[in-house]
């Protein structure tokens, strides 16, 4: 693998999509059982170690 060719990409982790301020409690429990920000805190935390391009992507909608 080829660090300039390669990056962590995450996708809608912010708190009010499937955190304390998320509108769906069932989401947060889900991800919260699946260990799923346990997981990716680790593995952005290994991709920026290794200088790794790491990218939060969220989606929107705009007028």
């Amino acid at each position: 693998m080829e660090i300039r060719h390669t990056a962590v990409l995450t996708m809608e982790l912010q708190r009010g999509v499937c955190g304390d301020l998320a509108p769906a409690p069932h989401l947060t429990r889900a991800v919260n059982d699946a260990g799923v920000v346990d997981a990716a805190t680790r593995l952005v935390q290994a991709a920026r170690q290794h200088d790794v391009t790491v990218v939060h992507c969220m989606f929107t909608i705009r007028p």
